[in-house]
């Protein structure tokens, strides 16, 4: 348990899952876990009939090409990039295509066919799709801590905007830590110095430490700064090897997969 994570959409068709709802899966699911498994290299089975232009017999799901570059740009930024696209085979000649070219073009660096529109930021998933996902942390969850499911139930640019003002808050957090500890610092230097000045008694006033006529008597004023930091192709099969994970005896891979019920397709 833990390391075989099946993600399964139910519902039906009604609406068809699309790129709100698979995005939604990978930014509470499958990245915050492939994250902490923290593998040493992605294998994704690509498998491409949620694409849009499958007939409902084979789901009938509508992710666009676009989606699957974005998912897969998101594994790349896994395993130091070290990831294997294997293609399972299609149905439909077309779509199978578009989204296989949308993935490798994406892993060789072109952005454009991993961007998405603003209609597809803003789609909030389905409620088919936040029951779908709330069952899996349920149950995840035991094993995989950070698991949030307030992100699985709103809009991607929502999440993104809700990331931002995180990171924000904890930056200037850590930046108020680091100023504190400065200050700090240039107070215990200041009476430090004070300490340890030889005193004139006769207008009782301290004198600095005098070596020759160049010398100066110098504040430590220790400037603050530094770098500020805090702590996204449906894919079938995630495989991940060699993790740093929370049991004590780690498998050698692991296995994500999303599937679809009401009718089958393979994601």
């Amino acid at each position: 348990m833990g390391y075989n994570v099946n993600i399964g959409f139910s519902g039906g068709l009604d609406p068809p899952m699309g790129d709100a709802d698979y995005l939604a899966v990978f930014r509470s699911i499958v990245l915050p876990i492939a994250r902490k498994f923290n593998p040493h290299f992605v294998l994704v089975s690509c498998g491409f009939s949620a694409a849009g232009g499958h007939p409902s017999t084979l789901g009938g799901y509508n992710v666009t090409p676009n989606c699957f570059g974005y998912l897969t740009r998101s594994l790349s930024e896994l395993a130091e990039g070290k990831i294997v696209l294997a293609l399972e085979g299609g149905f439909e000649l077309e779509p199978l295509c578009n989204c296989a070219e949308a993935c490798v073009q994406t892993l060789l660096g072109k952005e454009e066919y991993s961007s998405l529109s603003r209609d597809t930021l803003e789609r909030r998933p389905s409620d088919n799709a936040v029951r779908a996902i709330n069952g899996v942390i349920a149950i995840q969850e035991k094993h995989w801590k950070g698991l949030d499911v307030s992100s699985g139930e709103v809009s991607h640019i929502d999440y993104m905007r809700m990331t931002r003002e995180n990171e924000t808050c904890v930056a200037m957090a850590s930046l108020s830590v680091e100023n504190k500890r400065s200050e700090s610092k240039a107070e215990s230097t200041v009476e430090s110095d004070s300490r340890t000045q030889p005193v004139d008694l006769s207008n009782n006033r301290c004198l600095p430490t005098v070596g020759n006529s160049d010398d100066a008597l110098y504040i430590d004023e220790t400037p603050v700064g530094g770098s500020l930091s805090a702590d996204s192709s449906p894919l079938d099969v995630v495989g991940l090897s060699t993790p740093s994970s929370p049991a004590a005896k780690q498998p050698e891979t692991m296995e994500m997969t999303t599937n679809e019920q009401e009718p089958m397709s393979d994601v």
